[in-house]
């Protein structure tokens, strides 16, 4: 049994010395596997801060881009409109120029219509004419037949414009 004492104890040192070995072991290792996993963790992290700021200019740049297609579809639609709005003010401005051309031609080949005399019109839809005298036969009885007509018929003679013929009806009437 003497063998069996040595033996025992040096069996607990070797199970001791082995337990004592895990445990550095393992210690050593939880620290080796925090410091890998703080180490991982900064480079995701840094690659995710990466990727947001990519990212985020990306979307900046987008929208830019975004923001100069509305602006140039904007430009591209009122250029659109002025098309269309430039031709109809150069047809108006051509047709007015036809208009002036044949106003001018039809003064220069049409001569100036003789002027009519004036004569104040009964009606405007009726031409005016003349009154027409009878030769006087006896002084009293014509003047007072007319005097008399325009009394009766609600509206009296018109005279001639013209001086000369007001003059003559008056005198005959004298």
């Amino acid at each position: 049994m003497e063998i069996l004492q040595y033996w025992i104890p040096v069996a607990a040192a070797l199970a001791l010395g082995a337990a004592l070995g895990s445990l550095v072991a393992l210690r050593i290792a939880r620290g080796q596997f925090a410091e890998e996993l703080m180490r991982v963790t900064e480079e995701l992290s840094n690659k995710h801060a990466n990727t947001s700021a990519e990212l985020r200019s990306a979307r900046a740049r987008a929208q830019n881009e975004i923001e100069l297609a509305r602006l140039s579809f904007k430009r591209q639609l009122a250029s659109a409109g002025d098309g269309p709005r430039a031709a109809v003010l150069d047809a108006e401005q051509r047709l007015h120029a036809a208009q002036e051309q044949l106003d001018r031609l039809r003064r220069e080949t049409v001569p100036p219509p003789k002027a009519k005399p004036s004569r104040p019109a009964s009606r405007p839809d009726f031409e005016a004419t003349e009154i027409m005298v009878k030769p006087r036969s006896s002084g009293s009885g014509q003047s007072s037949s007319r005097a008399s007509f325009a009394s009766t018929s609600g509206f009296a003679p018109s005279l001639p414009a013209s001086g000369f013929a007001a003059t003559q009806v008056m005198e005959e009437d004298k």
